[in-house]
């Protein structure tokens, strides 16, 4: 079980992958990264520890930060 899930709510973020790879390359200890893409789609390294939700339509940052908690595996959460 993950330490630390990392929650990153995006919607239209050009630099997603790179922000993916450097949260992982960079992390000290055992985590899950989260990426809620809010209505668009994106190309993400796959990765055992991402977990990657697509929602078709914009629901709002409030939305997708409680979607991805729901699913959060780790003893502490990071957004």
């Amino acid at each position: 079980m993950p330490i630390v899930s990392v929650i990153v709510p995006s919607r239209n973020e050009q630099f997603m992958p790179k922000t993916v790879d450097d949260l992982i390359a960079k992390a000290a200890g055992d985590i899950e990264v989260i990426v809620v893409l809010d209505g668009y789609k994106c190309e993400l390294p796959s990765r055992k520890n991402l977990i990657n939700i697509q929602e078709d339509k914009p629901q709002g940052m409030r939305s997708a930060i409680n979607t991805a908690a729901g699913i959060a595996r780790g003893k502490y959460l990071l957004k």
